[in-house]
């Protein structure tokens, strides 16, 4: 349990708790084309490098426009995807909100564990939830991904037991959540919803993906709340 300014000091460097997963639904238009042939060929591409894109149908000036798209995230994912895509996949990619998701297209979410400090550690092991280390300003605390959220101690030694299993493997080896590559970056993708979060994959447990976005680890899976 944190207390006392300790737990000021780190609450104010610790983003965590499920801010992106509140965001509404956004999606990333990759191109709109009057074709339809067109359109699914789009769709057949995208799906060659692994993205679950899908047609939607819109009017503009009379016209009839065939948008091809990618998945449902919280804004700064798909914003995040966005800028992936636009690199060497398709330059007219753009986030943009999105009404409902289609029927069968999951709505993916960030969930914030923390903005790295300085000093940050990975210190699970492959087959145990994650659990981080992580030490500002000379004060060091444990935060671990047990499936369903982000865990919050203040330092002690040795780290907190692991709490009881959530259902799904941890670790890396053999899971849904597999690390990929697309026009040079890392990405996340699940072996069934398609992409989940660009970023480099560190850790996993069930259907969540624990990832490295530079500034901050995240934890990507379904969204917990509807958009």
């Amino acid at each position: 349990m944190i207390r006392g300014w300790t737990a000021i000091l780190l609450a104010g460097w610790l983003a965590w708790g499920g801010v992106a997963s509140a965001q509404a639904a956004w999606t990333v238009q990759t191109v709109a084309l009057r074709d339809l042939r067109e359109a699914n060929a789009e769709v057949a591409r995208l799906g060659d490098l692994g993205l679950a894109a899908y047609t939607g149908f819109t009017m503009l000036d009379g016209l009839q426009y065939v948008r091809v798209r990618v998945g449902c995230f919280d804004r700064e994912t798909a914003e995040r995807w966005a800028a992936v895509l636009q690199t060497g996949v398709t330059p007219e990619a753009v986030a943009l909100p999105l009404d409902a998701p289609p029927l069968g297209v999951p709505c993916v979410a960030a969930d914030v564990g923390f903005r790295k400090p300085a000093d940050w550690a990975l210190v699970s092991h492959s087959g145990e939830q994650p659990t981080f280390r992580v030490e500002v300003a000379g004060h060091a605390a444990y935060l671990r991904h047990d499936g369903a959220g982000w865990r919050l101690w203040q330092a002690v030694a040795p780290p907190p037991e692991a709490l009881p299993p959530t259902t799904g493997t941890a670790g890396l080896a053999g899971g849904v959540v597999r690390a990929a590559t697309l026009a040079g970056r890392d990405v996340v993708r699940h072996a069934l919803w398609g992409a989940l979060c660009p970023g480099r994959l560190v850790a996993a447990i069930g259907d969540v993906a624990i990832v490295d976005q530079g500034d901050a680890i995240v934890a990507c899976g379904l969204a917990t709340a509807a958009p």
